[in-house]
């Protein structure tokens, strides 16, 4: 098993001069990629993942939102006591 390591989350502020966050909106929750000063892209698993992730993916997102749709009649959330 991996050891623990200390590592930071990348933002604006974090990252070296010349570094640009790339946002990657539609691909997956907060996902980014980035931009060296000599303007190379990194793009990780955004170029590397397999159709059958994406079909995962999708199918997830899509069974998470028809439940919270369940939760909703005429446009308001149900509540229920436990």
């Amino acid at each position: 098993m991996a050891q623990e390591s200390d590592a930071q989350e990348l933002t604006k502020e974090s990252l070296p001069e010349g570094f640009e966050i790339i946002p990657l909106p539609g691909h997956f929750f907060d996902m980014v990629s980035f931009r060296t000063p000599d303007d190379v892209v990194y793009l990780a698993d955004a170029v590397t993942m397999k159709f059958e992730q994406y079909v995962l993916v999708g199918s997830a997102v899509r069974s998470y939102l028809a439940w919270l749709n369940s939760l909703f009649e005429n446009n308001m959330l149900l509540w229920q006591r436990v």
